[in-house]
């Protein structure tokens, strides 16, 4: 699976603090970029897979994904006073969510395939392994996971 390089266009609402603006089949949240928000962050993603019709093996991979993405988004984009987003969408009966960080991004291009034995470095492989698409913005501060529901 390639990189792709897709435009982005963003959600009006954007609640501060968790509060998830949530019309129409639409999640938009946002976060402190620190450790402890990412259960919540986690959960609201969950919570909006489920309400989608999102379930078992489907939903644990997504979830896999998600984890992987707030991750990376702490490890690599948070900073003190950053900020972490969540948006969440329904495309035609797949499940798109999104997670942005303040952070100052990657080359996605860049990334290397993951060395075997290697203790870190298997974010995005996990990630294009459990997910049926990984999208990233150029900037490398944004990333789109993409599930179909049954």
């Amino acid at each position: 699976m390639g990189i792709m390089l897709p435009a982005f266009s963003f959600f009006r609402a954007t609640n501060q603090g968790g509060k998830p603006a949530d019309d129409e089949g639409r999640l938009s949240a946002s976060f402190a970029n620190a450790l402890s928000s990412l259960p919540e962050a986690r959960k609201k993603a969950h919570e909006f897979a489920v309400r989608l019709g999102v379930s078992g093996e489907r939903l644990d991979e997504l979830m896999c994904s998600v984890g992987e993405a707030l991750a990376n988004a702490l490890d690599h984009g948070s900073c003190e006073g950053s900020t972490l987003w969540l948006r969440a969408w329904n495309e035609a009966g797949v499940v798109v969510i999104e997670i942005e960080d303040s952070g100052p991004g990657f080359d996605p291009r860049s990334v290397a395939e993951p060395v075997v034995g290697a203790e870190r470095g298997y974010g995005i492989a996990i990630m294009r392994e459990m997910a049926d698409a990984v999208d990233f913005s150029a900037d490398g501060r944004r990333v789109r996971l993409r599930k179909s529901v049954p």
